[in-house]
């Protein structure tokens, strides 16, 4: 099996984990409908980055020389946005969850199995060159964007995707002061990444 081969069978296990996710959520009770439970599903971000990370894997098996697969600050920012699923999942979360059977492996799939193959491929395949340290700073745009999303939907709606980012415990203190903490950590991570990369680079 050859790249794109790879790169498909794991864009494949990617896109049937979060059909299953989806399949899964529509017929959880806890909704009144199809929309709110897909609102809810895409408002938390492991599925949002799980499926930007399908997208860019599908590319790379379907077009090797499109813009997506030779977009290389494009493929670094998903491998540190899903290491960021993977590794807030292990230390903050999955304290806090006990899931059985199928979501149980769907949990594994999405914070672990799929995070490590994706970071796997591209620190083997994807293209390094081309990465300037002013790419960790539009790097932080995404998970910015998403925390600003997060908290307008939780004070419309009362329903906020993870507890840190809840601040009807204890204020907006220990919000900000945790949003602060990821984003210097997303900043700092992806600053070693672009070196690590530029070192690769000129070989």
């Amino acid at each position: 099996m050859g790249i794109r081969g790879i790169h498909l069978v794991v864009a494949l296990a990617a896109w049937a984990t979060l059909g299953t996710q989806i399949y899964l959520t529509l017929n959880d009770a806890h909704f009144s409908g199809a929309l709110a439970a897909l609102v809810n599903l895409f408002s938390f971000f492991t599925i949002l980055t799980n499926t930007l990370a399908a997208v860019v894997l599908s590319a790379v098996a379907l077009a090797p020389s499109g813009r997506i697969a030779q977009n290389a600050p494009l493929r670094a920012a998903v491998a540190l946005y899903i290491g960021f699923v993977a590794v807030v999942y292990h230390i903050l979360l999955a304290p806090l969850f006990s899931p059985t059977g199928l979501n149980w492996l769907l949990d594994q799939m999405l914070h672990t199995a799929l995070p490590a193959l994706y970071i796997g491929l591209w620190m083997g395949f994807a293209p390094k060159a081309g990465l300037r340290f002013s790419h960790a700073l539009y790097w932080l745009i995404y998970p910015l964007a998403y925390c600003a999303y997060a908290l307008l939907r939780g004070a419309a709606t009362g329903l906020y995707p993870y507890f840190f980012l809840d601040p009807t415990a204890a204020g907006y203190g220990p919000v900000v002061q945790m949003v602060g903490l990821l984003v210097a950590a997303f900043l700092l991570v992806g600053l070693a990444q672009i070196a690590l990369c530029r070192a690769v680079a000129r070989g």
